[in-house]
């Protein structure tokens, strides 16, 4: 924010999904405000089993995850000016596109959430001195606010500061 101070806000474990033959984006309030950062989660996954490094992607139930990220486009507010500089429709499927618009969806000017990711599943916490595996977006936006945390500092102690990192983002 212009304070200097940013908030990460976890993006949400619903997903997206069809409804009634509309594939409806559904990013969660508060991630989808243009002043803080939406945090989604990240899952590794072995793409062949023949492969030993893993491959990074958006957490989905379908893949075996136990959340699926959401995320989408908002129908409230407008995409941040760095998202309107870095917007590219031709990822979006053009009958997605067009079923979208009609619900109220402008992939040209809703802010995109989430901004970022971090790894969201098979988190190893410690809870109440017992070793358990979490997940979630409640797991990757504490992780990214840390890395992020990290950066900042080291900008600090060199001179620079961060003021606005959705600029950036």
């Amino acid at each position: 924010t212009s304070s200097g101070i940013t908030i990460c806000i976890s993006s949400g474990d619903s997903g997206s999904s069809p409804v009634g033959g509309v594939f409806m984006f559904e990013p969660c309030y508060p991630a989808s405000i243009p002043s803080v950062v939406g945090v989604g989660a990240t899952a590794l996954h072995r793409a062949d089993p023949k492969l030993s490094t893993p491959v990074e992607t958006g957490c989905h139930a379908l893949l075996g995850d136990l959340i699926t990220g959401s995320g989408g486009i908002s129908i409230v507010f407008d995409a941040t000016p760095s998202q309107k500089r870095n917007f590219d429709a031709s990822i979006y499927p053009s009958s997605i596109i067009q079923k979208n618009n009609g619900a109220g969806v402008n992939f040209t000017r809703g802010r995109p959430v989430p901004d970022v990711s971090a790894i969201g599943s098979e988190i190893f916490a410690v809870i109440q001195k017992m070793n358990v595996s979490v997940a979630g977006t409640s797991a990757s936006s504490p992780i990214f606010a840390s890395m992020l945390s990290l950066v900042i500092n080291d900008l600090l102690l060199n001179g620079k500061n961060l003021y606005d990192v959705n600029q950036f983002i």
